[in-house]
């Protein structure tokens, strides 16, 4: 029988090459890389089972209808509310764009101001879809050159936002304006 420390004990110093627990699980013994360990007031235990055992127990629940179910609605849920939407999307320009100074109350009072309306065409922009679409909700820059800081964002539907690209919101309307006259000459 391998030697080894009994499973769940106390973390003294690092584990030695070649150390082995044993698994709750599968009852192999097993190298500790192959386990994971959790702090318990100021110290640090091993798990009893080991990653592949803990894999394979998420798989499972994964793939039964109850954790569908449950996931189904809670994402349902959570999608039409915009302080989730804001939430979700405020870490998406943390991580691209730096100087993100905004929080999901700031955009869910901008929200609220706009009275779910887009800034620019006015229609009412919608969330809880599983795909973009040409209403969903998108947070425009009006100035693109200041980040996304307070005062420099308006919810805008996404088609709208597209079309905008990295323009200022005078150079949107020249460009719409442009379209517009062009479109007459044809008519």
């Amino acid at each position: 029988m391998p030697s080894g420390r009994v499973t769940g004990a106390r973390i003294g110093r690092p584990p030695r090459s070649g150390s082995r627990l044993r698994c709750t699980a599968c009852q192999r013994w097993r190298l500790r890389k192959f386990f994971t360990h959790y702090p318990k007031k100021g110290r640090r235990y091993w798990r009893s089972r080991c990653e592949s055992c803990i894999q394979a127990g998420q798989r499972v629940y994964r793939g039964t209808e109850t954790f569908r179910a449950k996931h189904r609605a809670y994402y349902q849920k959570r999608k039409t509310d915009v302080r989730f939407v804001a939430g979700r999307r405020l870490n998406n320009y943390r991580k691209h764009a730096a100087g993100c100074t905004l929080t999901s109350d700031d955009l869910v009072r901008l929200y609220d101001t706009q009275k779910g309306k887009c800034y620019y065409t006015g229609r009412i922009m919608q969330t809880g879809h599983d795909r973009v679409r040409p209403d969903s909700l998108s947070l425009d820059r009006l100035v693109p050159s200041r980040g996304y800081r307070k005062g420099n964002v308006v919810w805008c539907c996404n088609l709208v936002n597209t079309m905008k690209q990295q323009m200022t919101e005078q150079e949107f309307y020249r460009f719409l304006r442009h379209i517009l006259r062009h479109r007459e000459k044809e008519v």
